[in-house]
């Protein structure tokens, strides 16, 4: 499998304390500051919930300009405007599907049970992500989102760890098992096989103390 963008640890901190519940499905941008901004982020929450509905209905090929624009009326450079290319259309769609599927909290799970409940909300988009893998080395705008959903996968996991393992090895645990959902991710397997595996793997990386 192809790895993803190494981060650093300021990444990290950055990404987790923004790693907070939403209770709506929403666009995830910038916050806009005046009303000129604020037009802008109603549209283009518009257009990546548009590209959102092409991903998850036909797959990431279905997510183009054209098509966008055509699903919601517009003339294409009234998208473009706002995402220039595709890459930074189809990055922002998957920025904020996979919000959407972790704004979701795992609850009091035991660590098992919160990697088992993220692997399967994210398991719908392994088409996206295999795709946005096979782009990362040409595009900016796409190293950079897979980059910034490994961050939060990696903060979201020392979270779980914490007071699970000694605390200098909170952050070689979380990694480790952070590449272990990567690659749980890239390839499908039925629930069972999964849990098995998720199930070796904490217990090899973060036993029961």
């Amino acid at each position: 499998m192809t790895s993803l963008v190494m981060t650093t640890r300021e990444d990290r901190l950055r990404v987790e304390s923004s790693c907070r519940p939403v209770k709506t499905l929403r666009y995830v941008g910038p916050v806009p500051k005046n009303r000129s901004e604020v037009d802008r982020a109603d549209k283009e929450h518009e257009i990546v919930l548009a590209a959102a509905d092409l991903v998850l209905a036909q797959g990431p090929d279905a997510v183009t300009v054209s098509n966008v624009a055509r699903r919601l009326d517009l003339a294409r450079n009234a998208v473009t405007w706002y995402f220039p290319t595709r890459d930074a259309l189809v990055a922002a769609t998957f920025r904020h599907l996979v919000i959407a599927a972790m704004a979701e909290p795992s609850g009091r799970r035991q660590l098992i049970g919160q990697i088992e409940a993220a692997t399967q909300r994210l398991d719908h988009l392994r088409p996206l992500y295999l795709h946005l893998l096979a782009r990362i080395g040409e595009s900016e705008a796409i190293a950079e989102v897979v980059g910034e959903a490994q961050v939060g996968l990696y903060a979201l996991l020392a979270e779980a760890l914490r007071g699970r393992v000694p605390p200098d090895d909170v952050e070689t645990a979380s990694t480790l098992l952070g590449v272990f959902v990567e690659g749980l991710l890239a390839r499908p397997r039925s629930a069972r096989e999964r849990a098995g595996l998720i199930a070796e793997a904490t217990a090899r990386l973060a036993p029961e103390t």
